[in-house]
Order: structure tokens, then sequence, then C-alpha cells
């Protein structure tokens, strides 16, 4: 277990005005919380805890102000929209005494046997989680895949854990497998295989023949129905050339 000392200083300033303050000051808001104790506002050094969260540091030796360092867990760090900058952090105070509930990275090492098969190494979580007390604490677990066969997979009960540390999940829950993907194939609609087959063309297809005498039924159905003199023809419809006042063509000089 990997523990780094940081300081730092009390936030008299809470709320998202005082967290701009303390971030325009080169400084990190953070909370300390937990252990029956009220919550407290502090400034972390921008630089210092900056290397302890690259260097995977999770538990830390934290002072404020001028006073004893006090064993905490960092249980949470925000990063700003672009993932460069620390904005906020949170820390959880941890007694000696006391068994804590926490998730452990696992670091994943070699190449599984499977993979000559075709076979892909698929990882589920990238993390386990135990209980233990604070001195018990690992840094991290490392999980030997190059033993993996085909259709093989790796649960939480297997990796091997410490003295004083006890598993806190499922023992059954998968942690990564080893196997051939699956592809989906999705299947033709019904429909447009029984108009493949039969070779006729679906219901409004481009190209399809109308059936004789389909052109014009409408204007006869129109007709038919006693549509009122003189209206409107329908679109597309033939008209008969008007009769003359007189009842009869002129004839032409």
């Amino acid at each position: 277990m990997k523990v780094v000392s940081l300081k730092s200083e009390t936030r008299t300033e809470t709320g998202k005005s005082g967290a701009r303050r303390a971030r325009r000051n080169g400084a990190v808001p953070a909370v300390v919380y937990g252990e029956g104790k009220p919550p407290e506002t502090i400034a972390l050094p921008q630089h210092e805890f900056r290397m302890a969260v690259d260097a995977g540091a999770r538990v830390i030796d934290l002072a404020v102000g001028g006073n004893a360092a006090e064993r905490v867990l960092l249980s949470e760090v925000q990063f700003d929209a672009l993932g460069m900058n620390l904005i906020h952090a949170d820390f959880r105070r941890m007694d000696p005494d006391h068994e804590i509930t926490l998730a452990v990275p696992i670091d994943f090492e070699g190449a599984p046997k499977g993979l000559a098969d075709g076979g892909v190494l698929t990882i589920l979580t990238v993390t386990l989680e135990i209980r233990c007390l604070p001195r018990d604490i690992p840094e991290r677990f490392v999980v030997d895949v190059s033993g993996m066969e085909l259709n093989t997979t790796i649960s939480a009960g297997s990796i091997p854990l410490p003295a004083g540390v006890k598993l806190a999940e499922d023992p059954h829950d998968t942690i990564c497998t080893c196997a051939i993907p699956r592809v989906k194939v999705e299947e033709a609609p019904v429909a447009a295989e029984a108009a493949a087959v039969e070779g006729a063309p679906a219901e409004g297809a481009e190209g399809a023949v109308a059936a004789p005498g389909a052109e014009g039924a409408a204007p006869a159905a129109a007709g038919a129905a006693g549509a009122k003199p003189g209206a409107a023809p329908a679109k597309g419809a033939a008209t008969a050339p008007a009769a003359d006042a007189k009842g009869g063509d002129k004839k032409k000089k």
C-alpha cells in the first residue's frame, strides 16, 4: 500500500464561489468527511496533489493547517471537461481499527493462449471490491491472463487476496473472458423474401403495371356519383369540347 503525505489549508469560503476562488489561487478544493465527524472543506496545492494522483496514490496522510496528519482515503477525483486539470476531490476519514470497503485497481498481464484460436480478451471490470483495515489496503491486484484458453473466464473469487483482505463482491462475478466474438446476422423481412421468390413487384414499387381501365376510373366514378354541373374536372381528366351556344359549330369560311 502506497501512502503519500500532503499538506492542506482550511477553506473559509464554501460553495461554488469559494471553490472558484481556490482554483484561481492555484489550489484544488476538496472535502474531508466520515467517521462521525462534520465535513471539512480544504484546499490542496495543485502541483503536489496532481503528482500524487498520477502516481496512483489512494491512501494519504493529510495534514490540515497546523494539525497533525490524519490518514484518509481518496474516494473521488473530478477533472475539467478536457480531463486536464483537477477541479475537486473527496477524502474519506479512516479509523485504524475500523474496516472499510473500497474498490482496488486491477492490472492485467500477458496475452491469453486463446488469441491464437481466434479468441478476444474482454475485460469486464478494472477494479475489485474488497473489505479490510486501512493498514491492509493493497495498492493494486495483478491478474495474469496468459494461461487463458479459448472460452475461459476469470472470476472475482479466483483472484488471490493478501492476509487481512476479504472479498466484498460476489465471487462468481466475471472479471474477464477469452472467447470468439459473436456476429449478429439480421434476417430479411418475410414479405420481401416472398416478393423476391414470386417475382411480383412490391406494392407501390417502381415499374408496377396498372390494371387495364384503372386510369380514368376515378373520373367515371365521380360522374356516377352525381357531380354538380360546371364543377371543375378532376386533374388529368379528359374534357369534351365546349358546345356552341346556338347548338352547332360554325363553318369555316
